[in-house]
């Protein structure tokens, strides 16, 4: 999955140079690194808290978009998971599919972005 909205990185320094170019242009960067995660709820739990999600966030996929599309970006909000392979050898629908609901939200003209280390190419 590459697009505009969701940027693979071999390097995370690379990873890091970006995210330090968007905070300087205003954007709101939040890292994850998700080389620790194995289960669906390590990803919701580091994502619901690190974006204030309501305390009735139902830690799933759906509840996932539902409170990304509550989120106020602001003046951009760029998401950065490093590591994201481990994850995604762990949980490979989850990783995807959430992958795949930040670049709906970007790509329906909202002010975010995902910057994922490193690249993963996805079965299909």
């Amino acid at each position: 999955m590459t697009s505009a909205c969701v940027r693979p990185f071999l390097e995370v320094v690379v990873l890091d140079a970006v995210a330090a170019s968007l905070r300087a242009r205003g954007q709101r960067v939040v890292r994850f690194d998700a080389s620790g995660w194995t289960e669906d709820a390590d990803l919701h739990r580091e994502l619901a808290a690190a974006l204030d999600f309501p305390d009735h966030y139902g830690a799933n996929l759906d509840a996932l978009h539902d409170s990304l599309g509550d989120l106020d970006p602001g003046d951009g909000l760029a998401i950065a998971f490093i590591g994201y392979d481990v994850f995604a050898a762990h949980r490979p629908r989850t990783a995807r599919l959430a992958l795949e609901i930040i670049e709906e939200h970007c790509a329906a003209g909202r002010n975010l972005s995902c910057l994922v280390q490193p690249p993963i190419v996805w079965e299909e």
